[in-house]
């Protein structure tokens, strides 16, 4: 048995079985869904890479980095979708699940047996399992209708059932914002003494993923848009093998390199004086800055699936914007080593950060001074309920009064913020939000 919380992030659950949880998967939505099987099947990649649970000639080693490919993708493309759900990635999702089964179906005679094996049994099907969490974990997005039975099986591959149980106490936007073994660093049948050489350490063309899987297991993972992109490399290059999934990382991480390091300007009079307490308390501020740009790209993506609108009512742009900012922050408070230049980079960001926040203030108050326009749009009492909803904006003005300071200027703006939120209430009452995909 063992014990979660309810999705509000309150109250213990128990699951007596793993029946018990795909009975309670089932009254979930599929995004709770999917980001419990991601996390399971991150838990259990490690029976992939690690060089313990095979052979050591070259057809195992070939084995190896087939299966540690495609269950990489499986991964990142379950994570992903946690952030940009859409039929884009549930087709590749589909396509990535296939291939990780049949790999997965081939490995047993690469395993490693030996008289040393604690359980020769359980040696031989490490890493089987692990191909099979991955590939339940991009079936479980591929195919919404058998999500609850995916993650399930994700979870029973993995044989971290009671992590899962913590997993599912929590917010579905808190999820993957949490180190994946908790006040552990590793499962304790996983410890790195106990696996051998990982093909993270001896092969360069698994760098990327040896960047990823470290901020997956930190719960503070690499920027969302970057994971999109390789999320999206195409089936064709995956089959060619590990050189040219390499290279198409690398020209993906050139070109967002690129766009991150384009000349923005300051905003010198949006900038918090000191940054000091961010530092001291980045792990923290980092998972807040993380969890908030995933509920706001959550929102959009909820906002345009029940309006059918393709584009951004103009009000919102500003706030449609802000993961970018957000995600930037975060990745300067765990990627960055702390430095005078490092300091003065998160300075600049946050002005950044809080230039859009007063354009998104100037463009609510637009709307406040023409209510009659607003209760006409078609769109209005859907956005209540996700873009412009009560725990968006509550979690919006909590982050921004972290990062900003005690800055009067900065506090206005998010009183400013809370009022127009509220005259938003005013004008429509109480609206129910709409059903779960």
């Amino acid at each position: 048995m063992y014990c979660g919380g309810g999705q509000d992030g309150t109250g213990d659950m128990e699951f007596e079985d793993h029946e018990g949880l795909e009975r309670w998967l089932k009254s979930q939505s599929h995004e709770v869904c999917v980001a419990i099987a991601a996390r399971a099947a991150l838990r259990a990649l490690r029976g992939i890479f690690a060089d313990r649970f095979w052979k050591g000639d070259e057809p195992a080693r070939n084995a190896q980095e087939r299966l540690a490919l495609i269950s990489h993708r499986c991964c990142a493309i379950a994570c992903t979708a946690t952030v940009f759900p859409g039929d884009e990635l549930q087709a590749f999702a589909a396509t990535a699940a296939k291939a990780a089964f049949k790999a997965s179906s081939r490995v047993k005679k690469f395993s490693a047996k030996t008289v040393k094996a604690r359980n020769v049994a359980y040696e031989a099907e490490v890493a089987d399992n692990a191909g099979n969490a991955a590939c339940f974990a991009s079936h479980c997005y591929a195919h919404p209708l058998e999500a609850a039975h995916a993650a399930a099986s994700a979870v029973a591959f993995s044989d971290e059932f009671e992590l899962a149980g913590m997993d599912a106490g929590l917010p579905v936007g808190m999820i993957l914002q949490q180190p994946l073994w908790y006040d552990s660093a590793y499962s304790e049948a996983l410890l790195p003494s106990d696996l051998g050489s990982p093909i993270y350490d001896r092969d360069p063309r698994f760098d990327f993923f040896r960047r990823w899987y470290d901020s997956m297991v930190r719960g503070a993972p690499l920027d969302w848009e970057l994971q999109r992109r390789v999320a999206l490399i195409p089936q064709e290059t995956w089959e060619a093998g590990a050189d040219a999934v390499a290279e198409a990382i690398a020209e993906i991480e050139k070109a967002w390199k690129a766009e991150q390091q384009g000349v923005e300007p300051r905003r010198p009079e949006f900038e918090p004086r000191q940054v000091t307490h961010l530092f001291e308390n980045k792990i923290i501020v980092s998972a807040g800055m993380s969890s908030l740009s995933s509920t706001i790209r959550q929102e959009f993506e909820r906002f345009r699936a029940e309006t059918g609108l393709n584009e951004t009512p103009e009000m919102f742009a500003p706030l449609e914007a802000l993961p970018h900012r957000l995600d930037r922050i975060s990745e300067i408070l765990t990627m960055l080593e702390r430095s005078d230049a490092t300091e003065q980079a998160l300075r600049e960001e946050i002005g950044r950060l809080n230039a859009q926040v007063a354009e998104l203030e100037k463009e609510l108050a637009k709307a406040k001074a023409d209510c009659e326009a607003l209760q006409k749009s078609s769109w209005a009492k859907i956005a209540k309920v996700t873009i412009a909803g009560t725990g968006l904006f509550g979690s919006l003005v909590t982050a921004l009064w972290v990062v900003s300071g005690d800055e009067v200027g900065a506090k206005q703006r998010l009183e400013n913020l809370q009022e127009y939120r509220e005259a938003w209430d005013s004008l429509f009452g109480n609206t129910q939000p709409p059903s779960a995909p």
